[in-house]
C-alpha cells in the first residue's frame, strides 16, 4: 500500500472524497458507502423512523458516490474496459432540424407561419425594464409559489413548514 492509500484509507469522508481522483473507485468510500448492507438481516420487512433517518443521513452522499462511479465507469469502458453484465450504448437524442432558415422557408411555401410569438420571462422583462420598472408595472402580477417540499437534516437554515398529513392509501381505500 502507499503513502497515498494509507493517507486515503484514513482520511476518507463525504467532503474530502469528492474532490479526490481516485473517489469513484476508492475501495474506503465504497465501505463508507455500503454500510447499510446491515439492513439486510432485519426481521421486518419496513423499515423504521430510525432506519430510515440513518438512510437519510447517507443517501446524498451515495447518489453522488453512484454518479461517480458510472461516470468512471463509462470512461473506462469507452478506452475498452468490458464490465460483466453491461454495455455501451447511444443515450436518448432529440431530432433537430439541420438548417432552421430552410424549414422556416419550406413551412412559409406550404402557407402557414413556422414562428411563434411567446410573452418573454421574468428575468428577460427585469432585464428588459430594470428591477424598479418592472416592480411598479408587474408586481401586482407576479407572485412566489411555495417550493416542493424537500426532507432536509435538522440543521438546515430554511424554515420548517407546517405539515397536513395526506390520507394513507389506507385512509383512502376505506373511504
Amino acid at each position: 500500500m502507499s503513502k497515498t492509500d494509507e493517507r486515503c484509507m484514513l482520511l476518507a469522508g463525504s467532503d474530502q472524497c469528492r474532490f479526490c481522483e481516485a473517489s469513484a473507485d476508492c475501495r474506503k468510500r465504497a465501505e463508507d458507502n455500503l454500510t447499510l448492507d446491515e439492513f439486510r438481516s432485519r426481521p421486518s420487512s419496513n423499515l423504521n423512523e430510525e432506519e430510515m433517518a440513518l438512510i437519510l443521513t447517507q443517501v446524498d452522499e451515495m447518489i453522488v458516490w453512484g454518479g461517480n462511479i458510472k461516470e468512471f465507469a463509462l470512461e473506462k469502458a469507452l478506452n475498452g474496459t468490458r464490465y460483466p453484465g453491461f454495455k455501451v450504448v447511444a443515450g436518448r437524442s432529440a431530432t433537430k432540424f439541420t438548417d432552421e432558415e430552410a424549414v422556416a422557408e419550406a413551412v412559409k411555401a406550404a402557407g402557414e407561419e413556422p414562428y411563434a410569438q411567446k410573452l418573454l420571462g421574468i428575468t428577460a422583462l427585469k432585464q428588459k425594464l430594470g428591477k424598479k420598472k418592472f416592480q411598479e408595472i408587474l408586481g401586482g402580477l407576479t407572485c412566489k409559489p411555495p417550493g416542493k417540499p424537500r426532507l432536509v437534516p435538522a440543521m438546515d437554515k430554511r424554515p420548517a413548514i407546517k405539515i397536513v398529513p395526506n390520507e394513507t392509501k389506507e385512509e383512502k381505500k376505506n373511504a
